[in-house]
């Protein structure tokens, strides 16, 4: 079973938010940023009962959490609004809400139709929680881990989509659990590094959870190759 949300009109300003085309499946996710109200989180939550189709998908934004639901190849609109409201509609359903979970992203940028890859690290006894949404691209991406040393929490890498070079066409979100409840507290993120020598280029975002102020609890590093 596959579900797709398509963006049909947007006037709440810049949005950061996988393709339309995009089809998700169970525990897939779409996070779109819209970088002056916050980002909206739809994943996939498989078959759940009491809906009024068999698969579903959850709809969280600050504090706000709510369930779609599908059957088949199942598609939902959605309508960004200035104010920081939203509209979800498909499937025989409409969602209202206000978008949320604050606009602490980092937001920054890299080279369309290009090979990135990506390596994310902690070093934290807490878990920490990395999401990043490339415009234009796939599902977003999200990885979850604790430990100390530089412990490996993402390894991957990512073709880009086409697009103009030089914009700010990806966005990164770096969270903790610090109390075992499972609630996700945003971290303290640093700004984006930014780093390119002889065609070697490095974009990289680090955390704090607050435990001891060193700002390394959580990183990912975006690098490509990409002769001047």
């Amino acid at each position: 079973m596959t579900w797709s949300v398509n963006v049909i009109n947007n006037t709440g300003g810049p949005v950061i938010s996988p393709a339309n085309s995009t089809l998700y499946v169970q525990g897939t996710q779409a996070v779109i940023f819209v970088q002056r109200f916050g980002y909206i989180t739809l994943l996939d939550i498989g078959h759940q009962n009491g809906g009024p189709h068999y698969w579903c998908v959850s709809v969280t934004t600050g504090g706000y959490t709510n369930r779609w639901w599908y059957d088949g190849q199942g598609a939902c609109d959605l309508v960004l609004n200035p104010d920081g409201t939203f509209n979800l509609s498909g499937q025989g359903q409409t969602l209202h809400g206000v978008i949320g979970g604050g606009t602490d992203a980092r937001f920054f940028d890299l080279p369309p139709s290009h090979r990135v890859y990506l390596t994310g690290v902690t070093n934290a006894l807490w878990n920490q929680r990395v999401t990043l949404t490339v415009n234009g691209g796939g599902p977003s991406l999200q990885w979850v881990g604790a430990g100390e040393g530089n412990r490996e929490l993402a390894h991957q890498t990512i073709d880009t989509p086409p697009g103009p070079a030089g914009q700010n066409n990806a966005a990164v979100i770096m969270e903790h659990a610090n109390n075992g409840s499972g609630a996700w507290v945003m971290s303290n993120m640093s700004g984006v590094g930014k780093y390119g020598l002889l065609g070697y280029n490095l974009r990289m975002v680090v955390s704090e959870d607050g435990a001891d102020q060193d700002y390394n609890d959580s990183g990912l590093a975006c690098q490509w190759w990409m002769l001047p």
